[in-house]
């Protein structure tokens, strides 16, 4: 994949009432020459989402009461603080696989977003996050982002490839992508923090 930086670094550090003084941000920059300007747009207000989410008094509350997995021998109560005093820059790009099986489509995969680690980039699937659909969540790609890059990139958590009844537990499934049973930060501080759907 071409990749080249085409747009300065982002930060996104709004001033916010469930921000804590000594959290870190995450900063986010377009690192693929194909993504659309409505693309960077959503990436720039995901990253805004999920510092807000993360920094917030429902995300460490969350996470420092939940039965972690793969905590690199931290407590829940300190992963919450660790991953509220992160701060770095993750690369984003997009790229296209179809996620059907069709004439068109041979090989689909079920994967929305993705890393290639120690790079620190984070792909996000076209076919899932068409940002120009009527049916996209920008807050759906922000907890992918949160997933993505504060738990894997920048926070250092890993977690089973292949699905397991305990991968839910683990640090970047609790932060985003755990089934509606288990629950994840991100759907807990949803409505707490305004926003619903």
């Amino acid at each position: 994949m071409k990749k080249a930086l085409i747009a300065a670094l982002l930060v996104f550090a709004p001033p916010c009432a469930a921000m804590e003084k000594n959290s870190g941000m995450l900063e986010v920059f377009a690192a693929d020459s194909e993504a659309t300007s409505e693309e960077i747009a959503a990436v720039e207000r995901a990253a805004w989402i999920a510092n807000n989410v993360k920094n917030s008094d429902c995300f460490r509350e969350f996470m420092a009461g939940r039965k972690l997995i793969e905590t690199n021998g931290r407590t829940p109560d300190e992963v919450a603080a660790h991953l509220q005093s992160i701060a770095g820059a993750v690369p984003v790009s997009f790229y296209f696989r179809c996620l059907t099986a069709s004439q068109k489509c041979n090989s689909p995969t079920a994967a929305i977003a993705y890393r290639q680690p120690p790079d620190p980039a984070v792909f996000f699937n076209r076919a899932y996050y068409d940002v120009t659909s009527a049916d996209f969540d920008i807050y759906e790609l922000a907890g992918s982002l949160a997933h993505e890059a504060l738990g894997h990139s920048l926070g250092g958590y890993d977690h089973a490839f292949d699905w397991t009844p305990d991968r839910d537990f683990s640090v970047p499934y609790s932060i985003s992508g755990a089934s509606s049973r288990n629950g994840d930060a991100f759907q807990h501080c949803r409505q707490t923090l305004g926003y619903s759907d």
